[in-house]
């Protein structure tokens, strides 16, 4: 099966497509900011001290705590401590506050999140 942008789609991708989003069941909180993004755009980054499989989650809004029409793929994944982050990109553009909940050694997780229609 081809999707709109014209590449073949996996049977996983084919059965995703198909469900409602209430069948797919792991969820992502997401602030409305990011929602808004993946609304326009089909893809927002996402930044977390919380690790997230790379898969399909349902999108909870974290402001109306209601669960979205859509759902996101996680697609990328990258980790980095505050150190490994601030040797490569350099102190001034590094918020250490996004370690704040794990500690500057630990690493957190930078994702790329794409917007999936599925059937309503």
């Amino acid at each position: 099966m081809l999707c709109a942008e014209g590449k073949t789609l996996t049977r996983i991708e084919e059965a995703v497509r198909r469900l409602t989003p209430n069948r797919v069941g792991s969820i992502l909180e997401l602030d409305p900011y990011r929602i808004g993004e993946l609304k326009k755009n089909e893809e927002c980054t996402y930044i977390s001290h919380l690790y997230f499989n790379k898969g399909v989650y349902r999108v909870l809004n974290r402001r109306t705590k209601e669960v979205e029409p859509f759902v996101v793929e996680v697609v990328k994944v990258e980790a980095a401590t505050y150190d490994e982050l601030v040797s490569e990109v350099g102190e001034r553009l590094v918020d250490i506050e996004l370690w704040r909940p794990v500690g500057r050694g630990e690493p957190i997780f930078f994702y790329l999140l794409k917007r999936m229609d599925v059937k309503g």
